[in-house]
């Protein structure tokens, strides 16, 4: 997945660092994951943290690849 210009923009704005992706868009900088009741103890933690209801049980994620670093 790649980002969208206006997502990677907004996320730039705040400091993140999107991997960009190469000329055959070889490189995923997204991905989406979703936990569900069998990874309860993550489930858990993370409808806590964040201050979810988790409707369901289940908690879809974005995952977002970022560089640490000035040299990008």
């Amino acid at each position: 997945m790649k980002l969208t210009k206006y997502q990677h923009n907004l996320l730039t704005e705040y400091g993140w660092r999107p991997l960009y992706y190469n000329d055959n868009g070889v490189i995923e900088n997204t991905a989406w994951i979703q936990l569900t009741e069998k990874h309860k103890d993550v489930l858990d933690q993370l409808c806590d943290q964040f201050n979810l209801q988790c409707k369901d049980k289940k908690l879809k994620l974005l995952i977002i690849a970022t560089q640490e670093g000035d040299d990008i």
